[in-house]
C-alpha cells in the first residue's frame, strides 16, 4: 500500500522544519494538533468524531491531563476499535524529548498500559514512534528499549506504511493485529500481567497484616481476623484509586509513612472518607435511615507501624508499577475472585495461617468469568428487559411445530428458512450449524439478537427505544444470587449506565442537565456524564446481590462504588455535592447482603436452635429473602426482573463431608434435589427461577451436564414442564475457564412459556461477542424429563427412525459393568521385570502368583485390539466361590498366601487411610468381578471413535481396572454373535448416536458410560428372515477379518507389509459401515450427515 498523501506532507513538513519543532518553544498540544491527529487520521481513526458517534463510542479519547502530585495522570490518547474497549494509549511527548533513550516517558506509558492490560501502546514524538510490548511488568530502572517491540524514525513512515496499517490502523485492529503481534514476539522474561502480579501484592497485605493484627490483638478470633484486613485492605484500595483519579488528594495515604502511629492516623483517613463518601465501606457510627450496622471493631484495633508503612511504600510511585487512574473494574474483579479463594486461620498458639478454601482446593482453584460471558448474558437479560435489540409488543413467544423424538429435541426447520431467506445444513452440535439463532427480545422470536461488539464498533448517533424509558428502567431488579467479586452485578450496572446516558443525550441533553435534579452533566473534556446522584439512584434501584461469604460482599460493593465515581474528579465530585447537599456514594447494604441464598430460615423448624452454636449458625446463614429485600417481593408482580451469574459449581458429595444439615435441607426443599449425586449450581438454577417475577428472566453460566445425567432429570422436569428454556447456547468442549477443564454452557429461563427453545452450539466461546451464535428452534412440547438431545430437524427425524427399529443395548439384554478400584494402586499394583516382581517405588516383593491379574487399562485395548503390557500385575485377594467372588479371609490370607500377606501388613498403614473398604486388605471398589470374567466386549471410559474389543475366552487372568472403562456381557440366551454387536458398536452411525447422547470433551472425545453406551440402538437379526440372517453372518465374516488382520499389523516388520494391512483394515471398516447403513436403512443423505462427523472427529 502506497502512503497517502496526508502522511508524506507531514513527513515531508516536520523534515523541513526540524530544528523549529526540536526547540524547547514547541510545545506537546502543538505536536498533538499538528502531526499526531493527522497522522492517525491518515491511518484510518476517527480522530476528531466527524462521524457524530456518542460519547462512549467515540474511536479516539482526548484526555483531558490531570496534573496529580506533579505528574500527569492520563495517558495523552485512548484508541478504542470497538464497542468503547479500549485498544491502545498513545504517550504524546514533544520533539525535544530523546524517545529512543528516555527512561521516565517509557516507564510512564509502560505503566499505563500494563495496569489496563493492554498489550501493546505507542509512545512518539513523531520524530520517533515506538511500540511497547506491554505484557512485560515495568520496572523505574527499565531502560527505554526494554519492551519496545518496534521503534521507527519519522522517515520510515512512507516506506514501512503497510506495516502502520497493518499493526494500528482500527480495521487491523478489530481483526487481532495487535494481540497477534505480541504473540509473535518471544515471551520475554518479566512478563507478568497485571491481575497477576497485583494478586500477589494484596496477597502478601493479608499475610503481613494478619500476623500482625493476630499478634498485636490476641483477643481477636479468626472470623473478625478476616473481617479486619479484608475491610483494611479494601479501603486502603479504594483511596488509593481515587487519588489517582483525581478524586482524593493525591499522596494521602503516602504521608502517613512519615511520623509514628500509622495505623491510627489511617483511621482517621478512613473516618474522613466516610464523611464524604457516606459508603458502607466507612461506616463507624450509628445514623439515622443508614441500613447495616457500623464498623466497631477495626478502628480499635492495634497494628504495628513497619508492615503498614511497607505496604503503603509499594503503593506510590516510583515503587508501584501500578497506574490506578486507568485500572480496569474488571481487573480488580479478576484479583478479587481468586483473592477470595482463601481464608485467614488462627491456629491454637493465635498465629495467622492464610490457606485455600477447603471447597476452593477441592475445585483446583477459583475461575473468574471472562468479560465476554458478562456482556452477553446481561445483554440477553438486561438488555432484552430495556428493550435492546427486541420487536416490542408483540407479545408472542414463536411460532411452527417440529418432528420430534422422545428425549430428542429437533429443530423447527421450514419457518427459519423463511426468516433467514436460505437454509443452512447442520451437523450434529457443531460450531455453524443449524440457522443463526434470532429472537433477542422476549416479545419477537425472529428479531435478531443484538451483538454488542459488532453493532456498537457502528453505533448509531441517537439511541432510544421510544416505550423504554428511564421510569420504566427504574422499575428493573437485577440478581445475582452468588455474587461473589461482583463481575456480573457491575456489568449490568455499566449496562443500565450506559443506557441511560444515551437514552437522556437522545432526547435532549441540554434540558437533562437542568433543574433542582439533574441527570447528566458536561465533563472538562466536554463529554456528556450521568450525575453522580443519578448514578446513585440507579445503582440503589436496580442492583442486587447476596453471597454467603462476607468479604464476597464488600468487594462487590467495593466495585460498584468504584463505578459510580468513574470518570469524577475532585472538582466535578464537589461541584456536585454542592449541588445536591449529600455525600457521594449510596451505602450499599440494603442491596448486596451476605447470606445462604438456598437455606432460607425454616431450616430451623423442628431444629432446637440451641443445639446449634454461633459458628454453626454463622456458616448456615439462612436468608430470608422477602425480609431482606421487601421492596422487590411487595405487590403483585414480585420478584426480580432478571437473575444472572455464576453460581458455584460443587458435588453435593462435597457438601455432604461439610455441610450434611444443609445437604438434608436441600433434599426436602428442592425438585433438582431428588435424585443422584447432583451438583450444587441445579439448585440455584431452580432457586433462581423462583425469584423472578411473571416476566423475569435467568442467564446463568453453568456445566452443561444436567441435559443427559440422571440427577438432572428432576430440574428438566421442572423446566420442561414450566416451558421455561428460553434459549442455550451450549460451549460443548470448548473451554471458557482458563487453565481447567469444564464443560460449561449459558442457560436462559423465562417465567413466561416459550413454545420454543433456541439452542446453538458454539466451540469457540470467545466469538460469542463477534458472532451470534447460529442454530436452531426447538419445540417446548418435546422437552421432557428424558436426557435432552438437541439436534437440527432432520438429525432428530433420523435418530427417531433408527431408534423406532431397534433396541437399546442393555434391553438385549446385555450387563455393562466399570472395572474395580483399589484405592491405593501404589499398593496392589506391582511390575514384573526378568520373572521379578517391583512395587512401584522400584522395590523388589515376592508374592504367591495365584494372587496375581494382569490390570486392564484403556490403553491395552482398542479399536478391534486387545494387547495388555505382560509387564503389569495387580495382586487380586479374591477368590471364586459357587454364588461369585469373596474376598479372602484375613486367616486363609496369612497361612495359604504368607509372602501377600507379609507384603501388605508393611502396606497397613497406607491401606487404612482409604475412604472405603471391607477388609483391609481388600479393593476399595471391587465391581462386578464375576462379571468380567465371562464379558466378551470392552469399551473404554472415553473415545473419539468407535473403540470396543473383543475380549479372551478366558478373562480369569485379567482384572479391568475403573480408568480402564466398562466390560459388556452378554447373555448366553441372545442369538446375537458378540461379532455382530461388535461390528455395530465400532460402526459410524452408532458411535455418531453415541456423540449425540453423551459429553464432548476437549478434542472430541465422548465419554462411553454405562448411562450413554446402554442406550445405544442395537438393529435385531429376525433370523426366520433369509436376508436378514445372510446380513448377520456377514457382519460377524467381516469382523473376525477385522480382528485378525489388527493381530497381524504389530507383527509386520516392514513398512510396506504395515502399509499394505493398514489399507486392507481401512477397506474392511468401510465394508462393516455400508452393511450397517444397509442394517439401518439410511438414505445417503443420512450417511453424508454420519460421515461429515465421522470423517471431522479423526476415523
Amino acid at each position: 500500500m502506497t502512503a497517502p498523501a496526508k502522511a508524506c506532507e507531514l513527513v515531508e513538513r516536520f523534515d523541513a522544519h526540524r530544528d523549529v519543532y526540536q526547540s524547547d518553544r514547541y510545545n506537546e498540544a502543538q505536536l498533538r494538533e499538528e502531526f499526531i491527529n493527522p497522522l492517525f487520521e491518515a491511518l484510518g481513526w476517527d480522530v476528531y468524531n466527524r462521524r457524530g458517534y456518542a460519547d462512549a463510542y467515540k474511536e479516539v479519547i482526548h484526555e483531558a491531563a490531570i496534573k496529580i502530585g506533579g505528574r500527569t495522570k492520563a495517558p495523552d490518547y485512548c484508541f478504542r476499535a470497538g464497542g468503547g474497549v479500549r485498544s491502545f494509549f498513545l504517550e504524546a511527548k514533544k520533539p525535544s524529548v530523546d524517545i529512543g533513550e528516555a527512561i521516565s516517558p517509557a516507564y510512564q506509558l509502560r505503566r499505563y498500559a500494563w495496569s489496563a492490560k493492554l498489550p501493546v501502546s505507542v509512545l512518539t514524538d513523531f520524530e520517533e514512534f515506538a511500540v511497547y510490548d506491554c505484557r512485560i511488568r515495568p520496572d523505574k530502572n527499565d531502560k527505554a528499549s526494554v519492551a519496545r517491540a518496534l521503534y521507527l524514525k519519522y522517515t520510515d513512515f512512507v516506506q514501512r506504511w503497510d506495516e502502520l496499517v497493518g499493526l494500528l490502523a482500527p480495521e487491523s485492529v478489530r481483526r487481532g493485529s495487535l494481540e497477534r503481534f505480541v504473540s509473535s514476539k518471544k515471551i520475554k522474561k518479566g512478563t507478568a500481567e497485571v491481575d497477576a502480579a497485583f494478586l500477589d501484592e494484596i496477597e502478601s497485605w493479608r499475610t503481613d497484616l494478619a500476623r500482625n493484627f493476630a499478634l498485636r490483638n490476641p483477643g481477636l478470633s479468626q472470623r473478625d481476623l478476616n473481617f479486619a484486613v479484608g475491610r483494611t485492605i479494601d479501603r486502603m484500595i479504594f483511596l488509593r484509586i481515587c487519588e489517582d483519579r483525581g478524586i482524593e488528594s493525591y499522596g494521602a495515604l503516602q504521608s502517613l509513612q512519615n511520623g509514628p502511629a500509622a495505623y491510627r492516623r489511617l483511621g482517621e483517613l478512613f473516618q474522613r472518607a466516610d464523611d464524604r463518601y457516606n459508603s458502607g465501606l466507612f461506616h463507624f457510627s450509628v445514623e439515622r435511615d443508614r441500613p447495616g450496622p457500623p464498623d466497631e471493631l477495626t478502628l480499635g484495633l492495634t497494628l504495628d507501624d513497619e508492615p503498614l508503612k511497607e505496604i503503603l511504600r509499594r503503593l506510590y510511585f516510583p515503587e508501584s508499577p501500578y497506574e490506578f487512574s486507568v485500572f480496569p473494574a474488571e481487573i480488580l474483579g479478576q484479583v478479587y475472585e481468586q483473592f477470595l479463594g482463601k481464608v485467614i486461620r488462627l491456629t491454637e498458639g493465635h498465629r495467622a495461617k492464610v490457606e485455600q478454601k477447603p471447597e476452593v482446593r477441592k475445585a483446583g482453584g477459583v475461575y473468574y468469568t471472562p468479560a465476554y460471558i458478562v456482556d452477553y448474558i446481561v445483554g440477553h437479560t438486561v438488555g432484552r428487559l430495556l428493550g435492546e435489540g427486541t420487536g416490542a409488543g408483540d407479545g408472542g413467544r414463536g411460532t411452527g411445530d417440529a418432528p420430534f423424538s422422545p428425549g430428542t429435541c429437533a429443530g423447527s426447520g421450514e419457518k427459519d428458512e423463511e426468516e433467514t431467506g436460505s437454509r443452512q445444513s447442520a451437523v450434529g452440535g457443531n460450531e455453524g450449524s443449524g440457522f443463526r439463532v434470532r429472537g433477542s427480545g422476549s416479545a419477537d422470536r425472529h428479531s435478531e439478537i443484538r451483538n454488542q461488539k459488532s453493532e456498537i464498533s457502528n453505533p448509531p448517533s441517537n439511541i432510544r427505544h421510544p416505550t423504554f424509558t428511564p421510569a420504566r428502567a427504574a422499575k428493573l431488579r437485577i440478581l445475582d444470587p452468588a455474587c461473589g467479586s461482583g463481575s456480573f452485578l457491575l456489568g449490568a450496572y455499566e449496562y443500565l449506565l450506559t443506557w441511560h446516558r444515551d437514552w437522556y443525550v437522545a432526547d435532549g441533553a441540554e434540558k437533562h442537565a437542568r433543574g433542582r435534579h439533574p441527570k447528566l452533566y458536561r465533563s472538562p473534556s466536554d463529554e456528556w456524564r450521568l450525575t453522580t446522584a443519578e448514578k446513585k439512584r440507579i445503582l440503589l434501584g436496580n442492583i442486587y446481590g447476596v453471597d454467603i461469604d462476607p468479604q464476597a460482599v464488600e468487594v462487590t460493593k467495593l466495585s460498584l462504588l468504584l463505578k459510580v465515581l468513574e470518570g469524577e474528579s475532585g472538582e466535578t465530585l464537589d461541584n456536585q455535592l454542592r449541588v445536591f447537599h449529600e455525600r457521594a456514594l449510596p451505602d450499599l447494604a440494603g442491596n448486596i447482603k451476605c447470606g445462604n441464598s438456598l437455606i432460607g430460615p425454616d431450616f430451623y423448624n423442628g431444629r432446637q436452635l440451641s443445639l446449634f452454636n454461633e459458628e454453626e449458625r454463622w456458616r448456615i446463614n439462612v436468608f430470608d429473602w422477602k425480609d431482606e429485600f421487601p421492596e422487590v417481593f411487595r405487590g403483585k408482580d414480585a420478584g426480580f426482573d432478571a437473575v444472572i451469574g455464576n453460581p458455584p459449581y460443587v458435588r453435593i458429595q462435597t457438601l455432604n463431608k461439610t455441610q450434611p444439615d444443609a445437604v438434608e435441607y436441600f433434599g426436602k426443599h428442592y425438585a433438582a434435589a431428588a435424585k443422584g449425586n447432583y451438583d450444587i449450581y441445579v439448585l440455584f438454577i431452580e432457586k433462581g427461577f423462583s425469584l423472578l417475577n411473571t416476566n423475569g428472566l435467568l442467564g446463568l453460566i453453568l456445566p452443561g451436564k444436567f441435559f443427559a445425567t440422571d440427577y438432572g432429570a428432576p430440574l428438566r422436569k421442572m423446566l420442561s414442564e414450566r416451558q421455561a428454556i428460553d434459549h442455550i447456547v451450549d460451549f460443548r468442549h470448548g473451554q471458557v475457564f482458563p487453565k481447567v477443564t469444564t464443560y460449561t454452557c449459558l442457560l436462559f429461563l423465562s417465567r413466561t412459556s416459550c413454545e420454543f427453545a433456541r439452542y446453538a452450539a458454539v466451540l469457540s466461546p470467545e466469538t460469542i461477542g463477534e458472532n451470534p451464535p447460529r442454530g436452531f428452534f426447538v419445540s417446548a412440547k418435546q422437552l421432557s424429563d428424558a436426557p435432552w438431545i438437541f439436534a437440527p430437524k432432520k438429525h432428530g427425524e433420523f435418530l427417531t427412525r433408527v431408534r423406532k427399529n431397534s433396541v437399546p443395548l442393555l434391553e438385549l439384554p446385555v450387563m455393562i459393568s466399570r472395572g474395580s478400584s483399589t484405592g491405593a494402586d501404589q499398593v496392589f499394583m506391582l511390575s514384573s521385570k526378568r520373572g521379578k516382581l517391583l512395587t512401584r517405588d522400584g522395590d523388589p516383593v515376592q508374592i504367591e502368583k495365584e494372587l496375581l491379574r494382569i490390570p486392564l487399562y484403556a490403553t491395552d485395548f482398542g479399536r478391534y485390539w486387545f494387547s495388555p503390557r505382560s509387564g503389569e500385575r495387580v495382586i487380586f485377594p479374591y477368590r471364586l466361590t459357587p454364588t461369585g467372588y469373596r474376598v479372602i479371609l484375613e486367616a486363609e490370607l496369612r497361612k495359604k498366601f504368607p509372602r501377600a500377606f507379609k507384603y501388605l501388613v508393611g502396606r497397613k498403614r497406607e491401606l487404612l487411610k482409604r475412604k472405603q473398604f471391607t477388609e483391609w486388605f481388600a479393593f476399595s471398589a471391587p465391581r462386578n468381578l464375576n462379571l468380567h470374567d465371562r464379558a466378551q466386549l470392552m469399551v473404554p471410559l472415553l473415545a473419539n471413535v468407535g473403540s470396543y474389543c473383543k475380549l479372551p475366552l478366558k478373562m480369569a487372568g485379567y482384572c479391568p481396572m475403573a480408568s480402564g472403562g466398562f466390560t459388556i456381557s452378554i447373555s448366553d440366551d441372545l442369538p446375537l454373535s458378540p461379532l455382530y454387536l461388535l461390528g455395530l458398536l465400532n460402526s459410524n452411525i452408532v458411535f455418531w448416536v453415541l456423540r449425540s447422547l453423551s459429553n464432548v470433551f476437549r478434542g472430541g472425545w465422548i465419554t462411553c458410560t454405562k448411562q450413554y453406551v446402554g442406550k445405544l440402538p442395537i438393529r435385531p437379526i429376525d433370523f426366520a428372515d433369509r436376508k436378514d440372517k445372510l446380513r448377520h453372518g456377514r457382519m460377524v465374516e467381516l469382523v473376525e477379518v477385522m480382528l485378525d488382520l489388527h493381530k497381524k499389523l504389530p507383527a509386520a516388520r516392514t513398512a510396506h507389509d504395515k502399509t499394505v494391512i493398514e489399507r486392507q483394515i481401512a477397506a474392511t471398516d468401510r465394508q462393516i459401515d455400508r452393511l450397517v447403513y444397509e442394517l439401518y436403512s439410511l438414505t445417503n443423505e443420512e450417511i453424508e450427515i454420519v460421515e461429515k462427523v465421522t470423517v471431522k472427529n479423526g476415523k
